[in-house]
């Protein structure tokens, strides 16, 4: 699930919400992996035989496809589970370029773990043992600070929440669970844009989508952020 808010003038540069800034750096910029302690593989055995089979489909799949979930091998232990998300605004050769890193980087950060999962700004990649991927799970979840978020914060705030309370019934509300915009507001002479960018992976239901993006609103509303959680 990604969700990101941005304020911008020539003065002030605020960021708001998560989905993700529109990066100007020509390789994906990574923000975070997180190896789940809910179990380890050994090296040579067959789930990681299984998970590198998994990366390969979902790494042949990235240039195609913004979105797509696998399943390798068959054995109730050694069953790898996983998916993959690009931004909806990103092309598809950057798309498959994020996935190719993400695809490359989790093993090396998570080198034993069943579980596991790496955020960049353009894409995300996850995979597990447990048949969970379809369901919304807040946990872990990642804030990031980028810009201070004080000067005109009271002005902003109800335009902010009206403005992503509409981007968000927009995301959920449509096939591909995506939705972006950019609003111009004007403040004691200035012209600002706040530009919005929501999005789920396409296998939840509209509920879980929607609740997802809510609760994630909530945690950035105080604070200039972008917000990273599972899908």
């Amino acid at each position: 699930m990604l969700i990101s808010l941005l304020h911008q003038s020539k003065f002030i540069s605020l960021l708001f919400f998560f989905v993700l800034i529109k990066t100007l750096n020509a390789q994906p910029m990574h923000i975070y992996s997180y190896c789940y302690k809910s179990g380890n593989y050994t090296a040579n055995g067959l789930y990681r035989s299984n998970l590198e089979s998994l990366i390969s489909v979902l790494r042949s799949q990235s240039y195609t496809k913004v979105f797509y979930s696998y399943v390798s091998g068959s054995s109730s232990t050694a069953t790898v589970y996983g998916n993959y998300l690009c931004r909806g605004d990103v092309s598809s050769s950057t798309c498959e370029t994020c996935i190719t890193r993400a695809s490359r980087n989790v093993l090396i950060a998570c080198p034993v773990q069943k579980e596991a999962i790496i955020w960049y700004e353009e894409c995300f990649l996850a995979y597990t043992n447990r048949q969970t991927l379809s369901i919304s799970d807040f946990r872990p979840s990642i804030r990031q600070t980028t810009y201070t978020y004080t000067m005109y914060q009271s002005y902003f705030t109800n335009t902010l929440e009206y403005r992503m309370d509409l981007l968000i019934r927009e995301a959920y509300s449509s096939s591909s669970y995506f939705a972006e915009e950019t609003h111009q507001v004007s403040y004691l002479g200035e012209v600002y844009d706040l530009h919005g960018l929501v999005q789920c992976t396409p296998d939840l239901n509209q509920y879980d989508c929607y609740r997802c993006l809510k609760w994630a609103y909530k945690n950035t509303i105080n604070a200039g952020a972008c917000w990273w959680s599972p899908p």
